[in-house]
Parts: C-alpha cells; sequence; structure tokens
C-alpha cells in the first residue's frame, strides 16, 4: 500500500508510509487521495487514527492547531511509535515519530525556516549553531523558493538509524542524520518553550 488509508481494527483510519526509497511519492500521492474513517477532524483537516513509517505503526498522540498572534497558520499532528503524554519521556525515548503540518494559509519557505530557527535557540540553548547544517540542507536540498499554499502539507518524519526525513508537497524530500537533530525539530512544538503552548497540550493529548 502507498500512502493511503486503509481501515483499520474497530474502525480506526490507518495510513501507510513505506521505505525510504518510496516514501517521497507516497506522500505525495497520499496529499491527493482521499482519507476514508478518519479518526480525528482539526478545522476541517482529517488525520488517521495510525499510520506506518518504514514498517514501524505510529499511533495518533494528539492534533492541534498553530495559531501566530490573530492567524491560523497550520493543523498540525503527531503520531509516535509509543504514545505518551510526557514530553520528556518523548524526547528520550529513540523511537520513531511523524509530525504532520497541514497549512490553513500561504507560507513561504523562510517564514517555516525561520520558525525552526527561532525554535532551536528557545529549546536547544548552546546546540543551535551546531544544528544549523541540518536546516541549511533542508533549505538547499527542498525548501529553496517553495512556498507551502493553503490545503497542501509538509511532513517530518524520524526513524532511528535513519533520520529525520522532511517532504514537501510537491513530493521531494530530504533526509539528515542523528538523533540531536531530530530532537531539536520536535521540540519546536513540545519543547520546555514550545511556539505554540495550547497546541503542545493538544499534541500531547492534556
Amino acid at each position: 500500500m502507498i500512502g493511503r488509508a486503509r481501515p483499520g481494527h474497530a474502525g480506526r483510519a490507518v495510513r501507510a508510509y513505506p521505505g525510504p526509497v518510496r516514501i517521497a511519492a507516497a506522500l505525495a500521492l497520499a496529499a491527493v487521495l482521499a482519507l476514508p474513517a478518519e479518526a480525528r477532524d482539526v478545522s476541517g483537516v482529517g488525520l488517521a487514527d495510525e499510520v506506518t513509517v518504514e514498517g514501524r505503526t505510529l499511533v495518533l498522540n494528539g492534533a492541534g492547531l498553530r495559531r501566530k498572534l490573530i492567524w491560523d497558520v497550520y493543523v498540525c499532528g503527531l503520531w509516535l511509535e509509543h504514545p505518551s503524554h510526557d514530553a520528556g519521556a518523548i524526547l528520550q525515548d529513540d523511537a520513531a515519530w511523524l509530525v504532520e503540518l497541514h497549512f490553513v494559509r500561504d507560507v513561504d519557505h523562510e517564514k517555516i525556516l525561520d520558525g525552526f530557527r527561532e525554535a532551536f535557540e528557545r529549546n536547544s540553548p548552546g546546540q543551535a549553531e551546531r544544528l544549523r547544517p541540518g536546516l541549511v540542507q533542508f533549505h538547499d536540498e527542498v525548501m529553496s523558493k517553495l512556498t507551502v499554499h493553503r490545503g497542501e502539507r509538509i511532513a517530518i518524519a524520524y526513524v532511528p538509524g535513519v533520520g529525520s526525513r522532511l517532504t514537501v508537497p510537491d513530493g521531494r524530500s530530504s533526509i539528515y542524520p542523528g538523533k540531536d537533530f531530530a530532537d531539536a525539530l520536535l521540540r519546536t512544538w513540545i519543547g520546555e518553550r514550545p511556539s505554540d503552548r495550547g497546541l503542545e497540550n493538544a499534541l500531547l493529548g492534556r
């Protein structure tokens, strides 16, 4: 199965993400396929109850709306291999996770990357410069001159031993190794100083 939902047990929706060679195409295909029997709806965006990433089953831990000042920016979903309400435990665990950002307004690549840079500085003190090459790679390989439009999504998946894969709406992807970089990305939403405290609580199922 390539990037589409299938009914799970007890009516749960399941979406499959295949291995590293085909995951980018799968994500692009999934973006245009209807997802039946969605487990959760957030601001009109349907999110599957379960996904599979490189053979690992991930469960929807939480989802919510990212707001900045008065604007709604994106619906965010967090899927975990080991669901938890504890941000510290999630970050300590070397397990797979997936974050999807479903944009509800147009956002250009610089604003997206600026958000990650600011989160690195807030939540990874003393490490931001060391982690910067990962963001530079993401920019150079897939995000340069990119504008994410309303209704499109970005996916970030971490798998131990593989790294963090950023996939943009046209199916291109970039992967950067290391759990420290993956943790810095995830702290954007569930770190000690997250971008949006209300969204953090939603992602942690609080």
